[in-house]
């Protein structure tokens, strides 16, 4: 249902009525209004009714224009894209009296005569007639922009001493001449919107440098209407004759005689030049069916004629070296005891640390090392500096034979120190460059009486780590547990953490051990924090210390703890016990633990034995007593002013020819809240309320009681409500 207002909106012309929809109805159908304005569903139109009849608001699709002949310069009336009309006052303006049309620019063709002096930069005539323009004179020169014409000379100025300039000449002859003051580039472009064709008896193309003739993608150079030239390739020519061809010639020669040397190349001779040549090969895997095959050539086979040098990326099948065929290069751990492979340095490594062989440089010493009987046999083509080396080979007797190759005198070598010598040792451990196994598959115990100083990572590979010192420093922030690089170990991280033994006591320890279940870590026993925790999710346990924020106790959210002298009346909020004492007490409860509560009942309770009922008294509270009855009375003289009222129904066929209904209130305040509602149809109506006192109100409509009556609107109730009277106004803050 509509709001009925029954007085006028003023909106002071600032306010603005947005997003507004007319009345849809018929203009049959509405009141006849003198102003009143809808819009036609009939007609679809926009109609008001100016007292006699309805006239609708549409577009106009003629205007009366009177005649004028004033001598006023007038503004012209011109229409924008939506047919509306605008003029600019003094910028485009007509004078009746003379014809003219004044604006400050006419841009576009000026058909008729042009009177008076034609100004500007520029003036461009349109007729093709050359009568139009008409000299006082003969022009014997003429200048158009940078276009001189002067006798049978054009000029034209590109750029400051840069000209182009057609010459007719005797018997009809045109020259064509560019000139740049610079001589950078002064070319000539002809360009045709179509064919181009230069007929003459004889066309001579005389150019310094070269001569390019460039036809379109796709297309060719016609020479003599046959031979074409397309992409570099002639077709169509019989023959072409030179004394010398530059470059490759390619395509079918099936006609050609065949070269006396075809079978044959001439190769010239290069042997000391220092550079990296492509080496030729045939191309294919088999020669055609004519026998004729072509060369090719790869950047990465080259040869070095200064050096000698075959480059390629890779050599492929056997190797000969003085009559030795050689067919594989054992790499690695490779070794396959056969004499048609070679060996790389580190293949040979291999194979003698696999023996257990030392390897050591000629300066090195070797000290008290063990050589087996089996590995004694095979040392040979030792020279006698080398053999200088090898002194206390363990308990193994060398032959005279082999002492030999050692290039001592014969006798036995035998080990006369069965230890290492400390210095010996002390000098050669610090030498070691390569990774040393201590011990063998059985458990090995190294052991140091002073400190053990390791200057690169340590790796343990074993299963436990036991460290028994007083003090375990370590220096990284971020210890890693259930580490296995590269792997996810999410499988085995449930009850990952730390374990404090004995803790408690022997049979208790204390662990901060991960919950993959749960995601959570799970702490076996109580934690005291001095300073403050903070949590995002929710704190399952019992606390003990000050709680910062909200608490959620069984699912409810507690914000705040009354204390003692509060109550805040909120469930958000718990109460402390003396919190609570002070409530009871503030309510006249007495907290004597000899006192039995009872609760009193209509008509009065009968104490048990020597039970007494005690009163207290409060604030504006009187209890008196006769004959056993207490009376307990309130003595607050305060008045609620909070909530004052008052109400008045105005009879809308009294007021009849009236629209101004007044009546007082008696609530001695301008703080009102007046709402008026129909009586007969319950909706709420709006009207002018105007205060005339502080007791009195009168209220104003549009129309006089008789015309509310014929508009449908019954009795209307009006109450009057008195908005927080006598309280001190809050500051007001302006933006």
């Amino acid at each position: 249902m509509a709001i009925p207002i029954l007085n006028h909106l003023n909106f002071n012309s600032k306010s603005e009525l947005q997003n507004a929809i007319l009345h849809t109805t018929t203009s049959g159908s509405a009141s006849d209004v003198e102003g009143k304005i809808l819009y036609d569903t009939g007609s679809n139109t926009v109609k008001y009714y100016n007292g006699s009849s309805w006239i609708s608001l549409t577009a106009a699709t003629s205007v009366t224009v009177s005649d004028n002949s004033g001598s006023t310069a007038m503004p012209v009336v011109f229409h924008d894209e939506s047919n509306n009309l605008h003029d600019d006052t003094g910028a485009f303006t007509y004078k009746p009296s003379t014809g003219e049309v004044i604006a400050t620019t006419f841009t576009g063709a000026l058909t008729g005569n042009v009177t008076g002096n034609a100004s500007g930069t520029a003036l461009t005539v349109t007729q093709a007639a050359q009568t139009a323009i008409t000299s006082l004179g003969t022009l014997t020169a003429l200048t158009v922009d940078d276009v001189a014409i002067d006798g049978k000379v054009i000029t034209m100025t590109g750029s400051s001493g840069d000209t182009a300039t057609l010459t007719a000449g005797t018997n009809g002859t045109l020259a064509i001449t560019t000139t740049d003051a610079a001589a950078a580039a002064a070319n000539i472009t002809i360009t045709a919107d179509g064919t181009f064709e230069a007929i003459g008896s004889t066309v001579t193309l005389d150019s310094g440098g070269a001569i390019n003739l460039e036809p379109a993608a796709g297309s060719a150079i016609l020479l003599d209407g046959t031979i074409s030239v397309d992409a570099g390739v002639v077709t169509g020519a019989t023959s072409i004759t030179s004394t010398a061809f530059v470059g490759a010639l390619t395509g079918n020669a099936d006609t050609a005689t065949l070269a006396t040397n075809s079978t044959h190349v001439l190769v010239t001779d290069n042997e000391s030049t220092d550079e990296e040549n492509a080496i030729a090969f045939v191309e294919g895997a088999t020669k055609n069916a004519s026998g004729q095959v072509g060369l090719e050539s790869d950047g990465t086979l080259t040869y070095n004629p200064s050096s000698g040098t075959v480059t390629a990326t890779v050599f492929s099948g056997n190797l000969t070296i003085g009559g030795h065929t050689v067919d594989d290069i054992d790499i690695g751990s490779e070794f396959n005891d056969v004499d048609d492979h070679l060996m790389s340095s580190g293949a040979i490594k291999e194979k003698i640390e696999g023996y257990s062989y030392i390897t050591a440089s000629s300066s090195d010493t070797l000290t008290n090392k063990t050589i087996a009987a089996s590995q004694v046999t095979e040392i040979s083509n030792i020279t006698a500096g080398e053999g200088a080396q090898i002194e206390n080979i363990g308990s193994t007797t060398i032959s005279a034979t082999q002492w030999g190759y050692l290039g001592a005198a014969s006798g036995a070598i035998t080990n006369t120190d069965v230890d290492v010598n400390i210095a010996n040792l002390t000098a050669r451990l610090p030498q070691i460059t390569e990774s040393v196994t201590i011990g063998d598959a059985t458990d090995v115990v190294v052991t140091t009486s002073g400190n053990l100083v390791v200057t690169g990572d340590l790796t343990v590979s074993g299963d436990t780590i036991t460290a028994n010192v007083g003090t375990l420093t370590v220096e990284d922030k971020n210890i890693v547990l259930n580490y296995a690089s590269g792997s996810d170990t999410s499988s085995t991280a449930n009850g990952s953490g730390i374990t404090i033994q004995d803790a408690v006591d022997a049979s208790n320890d204390a662990t901060i051990l991960w919950d993959a279940t749960n995601d959570e870590f799970d702490f076996s026993h109580a934690i005291n924090v001095t300073g403050t925790i903070e949590a995002s999710g929710a704190i399952t346990g019992n606390l003990t210390g000050n709680v910062t924020g909200n608490l959620i106790l069984d699912g409810n959210t507690i914000s705040g703890i009354d204390d003692s002298g509060e109550f805040t009346d909120d469930d958000n909020h718990i109460m402390t016990s003396a919190g609570v004492q002070d409530k009871i007490l503030g309510y006249g409860y007495t907290t004597d633990a000899n006192v039995t509560h009872r609760t009193i009942t209509a008509g009065g309770n009968t104490l048990a034995g020597s039970e007494t009922l005690a009163f207290t008294a409060g604030s504006n509270v009187t209890i008196t007593e006769s004959a056993g009855a207490v009376t307990i009375t309130s003595t607050d003289t305060t008045t609620n002013t909070q909530l004052a009222t008052a109400a008045a129904l105005i009879d809308v066929s009294a007021m009849d020819g009236d629209n101004v209904a007044s009546f007082t209130h008696s609530l001695a305040s301008q703080n009102l809240i007046v709402q008026m509602y129909d009586t007969t149809s319950g909706l709420v109506v709006h009207a002018d309320v105007d205060h005339t006192s502080t007791n009195a109100i009168a209220i104003t409509f549009a129309n006089t009681g008789a015309e509310l009556v014929t508009a449908g609107i019954g009795d209307i109730r009006v109450v009057v409500i008195d908005a927080v009277n006598g309280l001190s106004d809050k500051t007001v803050s302006y933006s």
